[in-house]
Parts: structure tokens; sequence; C-alpha cells
């Protein structure tokens, strides 16, 4: 089966034995799973990346990709190693009056409300580099397929159970996520074996 954004509908529609859902709100299930769940979960290859930022003088917080579902050590201010955290506590204890203090070369990062913060303020432009999870770009056409398109019968799964979450039928839930956990696994054993059978650099 070719996993469209139709079928995966069609296979989500079997598996609830719910033929009323609309279109509309089954794509809202499918992309929740596809977009929100699946980066989170999997953590893929193919979904992972490096985000860079140039900072501004007198700049302490810079806004990331919408697209971004996470970031992640390491990070780079320019060739310079620093410390990414999401202890927003930690944070603003070590740094508690970012404004009044020095400017300098960023040595601390903070992942806070979808934002870079950085301390101390940038006394001129950097470059951050942080490893990044990106989301998928949602499916819309009924001919969408996902970005690995063996991904649509574990989607189907995911996007049901929610469907049965909604309904009050947790016992349905709970076997519909078992069937997606198993998909999940496989998926991410299929991941790991990819990127160990890739070819290493070769050294000159």
């Amino acid at each position: 089966m070719d996993w469209t954004l139709a079928n995966i509908r069609d296979q989500v529609r079997k598996l609830t034995g719910r033929s009323d859902i609309a279109d509309s709100d089954l794509n809202d299930y499918v992309n929740r799973f596809y977009q929100d769940e699946i980066p989170i979960l999997l953590n893929p290859n193919i979904l992972q990346g490096i985000f860079e930022a140039n900072t501004v003088q007198g700049v302490g917080e810079y806004g990331l990709d919408p697209k971004m579902r996470a970031v992640y050590p390491p990070a780079f201010v320019d060739e310079t190693k620093v410390m990414l955290t999401r202890d927003s506590g930690f944070f603003f204890s070590a740094y508690p009056d970012r404004e009044n203090q020095n400017q300098g070369q960023p040595e601390c990062i903070l992942y806070f409300e979808n934002a870079l913060w950085v301390a101390p303020i940038p006394d001129g432009e950097y470059t951050i580099r942080v490893h990044a999870l990106y989301k998928p770009d949602a499916l819309v056409a009924d001919s969408d397929m996902p970005i690995v398109p063996s991904w649509g019968k574990v989607i189907a799964y995911g996007a049901a159970a929610q469907v049965f979450v909604d309904d009050g039928d947790y016992e349905s839930a709970q076997a519909m996520q078992s069937l997606a956990n198993v998909g999940l696994g496989i998926i991410a054993r299929d991941d790991i074996l990819d990127w160990r059978n890739m070819r290493s650099v070769p050294r000159f």
C-alpha cells in the first residue's frame, strides 16, 4: 500500500470502526501524531540537523524555527563549546541581571519558550550552532506521504489510539498504542542499523 494521507485516513477508520469522522478531523489526528509524537518518540536521523543563528550586540534572546521540536547538546558559539541547558532556574540564578552585566561572548545557552537565551549578552556578532530536531511538514493533500512512507502504518495506529482516547475508550486506545509502539520499535531499530551501516568519512 502507498501510505498517502488518504490511505492513512482510511486505515484509521478501519481500525476505529468510525466511518463518521470527517476528513479534516482525521487529518488533525494524523498530523498530531506524525508531527508532534514521532519526532520525540523516535528522534530519527532524517529529522535531525544543525540550527544556526547569528547574534546581535545587546540582544539576549533568539527565536527558533517554528518547525523545530527540540534542541540538544552540543552547542557552540563560533568554535567554542558552551553549556546548553533547559533549566531556567539555574540559568537565571547564574545570570540574574544580564541586562546590566558586562557583555561578551556567550558562554551559556538556555532553551526556553521556543527561544535560545544567551549569557552573557553578546557584545557583537557570533554564530550559535545547536543540534536540532525538526518537525516534518504536515500532510495536507490526499496524495501527501510521510517523509518516510513506511511510517504510514504506525501513524495510523497512533492516530487511532488518539481517536479512542477522545471517545473515552481507554482499553482500545491502549491496545492500539501497543501496536504503534511495536511499529515504533521496528522503525527505531532500522534507523540505528542505517546509521551504523553508513560509510565513515575517509581521513586524508
